[in-house]
């Protein structure tokens, strides 16, 4: 019987010891290489046609690695609700309409069928259980209501036997991230848009139900108490990638208090001005 390995991400290469005995095994580790085996496709896919896949021992294969993620194997299905591992690619636009696949586990178990698909509560317009361990989907728009995207949003795979989530499982782009904030110790910021970005980051406070439209850029800027700019000028970036790295004061009564941000990613010239404003992100301040 094949046996089929899923891998969930890449990272740097390594090896790892592929421990045998179940069937459903499921491994977290540096890196996981057939065994006899052969390239399904090019989407982190492999097959081998072993009944022992695993022999124990460091796998080894000059054709296939995959690195850093989570592995399991298949025609093998569970018996329990689904597990929602990882969505790719994991970003998309905010109106929605990008296919995507949802890897996980347990989305064909016996007497359950994954029957709901959902983004931050918004049904999928569309999704197909390919594998027990694959679905197809269309994403729904992400858009609040002051227009901005989402941002990171919880993905949600309902069945008969229960409900599988994973917080922060897609990105409406534009996206804003921070690290966490310390007092006295660096906070990162980082813009994600698609392509050529110029961004501005603005941090100051929400007046909730209030939203300000600033033409000719979608979405608003709710910051709209005490707020101050940060990096001028814009930074660019030809990734769509922008980082921004400010210090917390080293002030001990912040601690327990909440830093709100906000990044405008603009496409650059020679371009039409347009652009879209991410939504507002909430950062306490910790020890």
């Amino acid at each position: 019987m094949p046996y089929r390995f899923i891998i969930a991400c890449l990272t740097l290469s390594a090896s790892v010891v592929a421990q045998s005995g179940s069937a459903s095994f499921t491994s977290l580790g540096d890196a996981l290489v057939t065994v006899g085996g052969r390239i399904q496709s090019l989407s982190m896919v492999a097959e081998t046609e072993s009944g022992a896949p695993f022999s124990g021992q460091d796998s080894s294969s000059p054709s296939y690695t995959a690195r850093g993620g989570i592995a399991w194997l298949e025609p093998i299905q569970g018996s329990g609700p689904p597990l929602v591992f990882q969505v790719l690619p994991g970003e998309g636009r905010k109106g929605g309409g990008d296919p995507v696949r949802v890897i996980g586990f347990n989305f064909l178990s016996p007497g359950s069928v994954a029957s709901n698909l959902l983004f931050d509560g918004v049904p999928a317009p569309s999704f197909s259980v390919v594998t027990d361990s694959v679905l197809t989907a269309t994403t729904p728009g992400g858009i609040d209501a002051c227009g901005n995207p989402k941002g990171l949003v919880e993905v949600r795979v309902d069945s008969q036997l229960g409900t599988g989530k994973l917080a922060n499982g897609f990105g409406y782009q534009p996206i804003l991230r921070a690290s966490s904030a310390r007092v006295g110790q660096r906070l990162d910021l980082q813009l994600s848009a698609d392509g050529p970005t110029s961004g501005v980051f603005w941090v100051g406070q929400t007046v909730p139900g209030v939203c300000v439209p600033i033409a000719p850029f979608a979405g608003s800027l709710t910051l709209v108490s005490s707020f101050t700019p940060l990096g001028l000028p814009p930074l660019f970036s030809p990734t769509g990638q922008i980082n921004l790295s400010l210090v917390v004061p080293a002030d001990p009564l912040l601690v327990g208090l909440e830093i709100e941000f906000q990044a405008l990613a603009v496409t650059p010239p020679p371009a039409a001005l347009s652009g879209s404003f991410t939504r507002a992100l909430t950062v306490p301040v910790l020890h």
